[in-house]
């Protein structure tokens, strides 16, 4: 075989124009046969197909989770605009059968006034009937009165002629002066004509420049492990994920400390996710590795305070702070960091409440703090949203809101539709109110 020209010689051919080639004899090759049928020369080509295909399996998982979160978010865009419509189009709708009914009304009261019940009818309007053409007979009433420059020139287009000689009796003309005389003491009440505007420019040019300016191609970072966009669940003697794209749970059966009231302090950063202390082990943390799905157990936190119920937030490079919890029976206003290089703890500064168990996320070198309770028995709530700036230490009030901790379901919040939107994700837990959660986002 020359695989210099990729051919099969013989002898004669390799002495005359393949002399100085890449050769090699049929022995030596069944001498490198392996006994999986493998010859070791493609080994190297082995390994970069299997790279190659690892790349276009992530590549493909990506795309395809990117258009399944496309299809979902113009599906909630069109409910949005639907209900936009439907928002709209409700005060119309009244007040225009209001509109129809008043004008039928008068219209049955003009033809028992002609004095000719019989003969002189015009088609009701209610608003959704339709003539064989198709042609909306409400809006033909109505061009008929606009067009129309008096009471009579309106009836003669509107009602048949009867025939003159037609006698009316004195029962059908009492029962006719009866019922006009009846008719007279009615009062047809004017609706209130409603106008929308739309300034079509300035809304499809904002509705351009909100699509060029919210929707982006992102350069999505591989990971090694296979957990991208979960929902990482943890309390005492269970620990499963939840994956967001497909609504299926993952059990992790992995022996780690039981931990209680750290439902703040799981966090995810660098392909691990790490638990801060909790009840039982509160001078302790836990890292599991999702590249390996390990636990690293009963790593000690040194140098700062330990406790429980603490709230903890990932500023996306090296560091995970540490906001509030509780600890030998108090409260605490702490904010503290771990250096995930150096695996050191460190005291940043203090907040202007004592907190636990809330909410703490960083925007902008500022860390957010939503929720939780400032008391040791949790009868009171923090319903302030407070933010600490990292860079000045110093801890304001950003928001005068009320928080409410949810009813333990899954769920996400839905900003179109303006409310919480429960997931269908089967999830064989029934609460999961005192779970330590965090997003494993890529």
């Amino acid at each position: 075989m020359c695989y210099d020209c990729n051919e099969l010689i013989c002898t004669l051919c390799l002495t005359a124009d393949h002399i100085t080639h890449d050769v090699e004899h049929v022995d030596s090759l069944k001498t490198q046969l392996t006994s999986d049928k493998r010859i070791k020369r493609f080994d190297t080509r082995l390994d970069t197909l299997w790279d190659t295909l690892q790349q276009l399996a992530w590549s493909y998982d990506t795309i395809q989770i990117s258009h399944r979160r496309v299809a979902n978010q113009f599906r909630e865009l069109h409910e949005y605009l639907m209900r936009k419509e439907q928002w709209l189009k409700k005060d119309l709708d009244d007040e225009l059968d209001k509109t129809a009914t008043s004008i039928n009304n008068i219209i049955n009261e003009i033809a028992n006034i002609k004095a000719h019940a019989t003969n002189n009818k015009v088609n009701d309007i209610n608003h959704n009937d339709e003539d064989g053409d198709g042609v909306d007979m409400k809006s033909t009433l109505v061009r008929s009165i606009q067009t129309s420059k008096s009471m009579d020139q309106f009836i003669d287009k509107q009602f048949k002629s009867c025939d003159d000689d037609v006698t009316i009796g004195d029962d059908q003309l009492l029962d006719f002066v009866r019922r006009a005389s009846q008719a007279i003491q009615a009062v047809h009440t004017v609706s209130k004509p409603i106008r929308f505007e739309f300034d079509s420019h300035m809304l499809e040019r904002g509705i351009v420049e909100l699509f060029d300016k919210y929707i982006f191609e992102d350069q999505p970072t591989r990971i090694e492990h296979g957990f991208r966009n979960h929902i990482f669940s943890l309390r005492s003697d269970s620990c499963s994920m939840l994956s967001l794209d497909t609504g299926e749970w993952t059990m992790i059966n992995v022996k780690y400390t039981e931990r209680e009231r750290i439902f703040r302090s799981v966090v995810y950063a660098r392909d691990s996710v790490y638990v801060f202390g909790g009840q039982g082990s509160p001078n302790t943390y836990s890292r599991f590795s999702l590249i390996d799905q390990k636990w690293h157990n009963d790593l000690k936190i040194i140098g700062v305070e330990g406790g429980e119920s603490i709230s903890t937030c990932y500023d996306g490079d090296n560091l995970i702070y540490l906001v509030g919890g509780f600890h030998n029976g108090k409260v605490l206003n702490r904010v503290d960091c771990f250096n995930i290089d150096t695996q050191q703890f460190s005291s940043v500064g203090r907040l202007s409440v004592r907190t636990k168990e809330s909410l703490s996320f960083i925007v902008r070198n500022r860390i957010v703090i939503v929720g939780g309770n400032v008391d040791a028995r949790c009868t009171m709530s923090l319903t302030d949203t407070m933010e600490f700036n990292i860079d000045t230490k110093k801890c304001h009030v950003i928001l005068k809101t009320e928080f409410d901790p949810g009813t333990g379901k899954n769920e996400r919040f839905s900003e179109l539709l303006g409310k919480w939107i429960t997931i269908d994700d089967k999830d064989p837990v029934e609460s999961r109110s005192f779970f330590g959660t965090c997003h494993i986002y890529h």
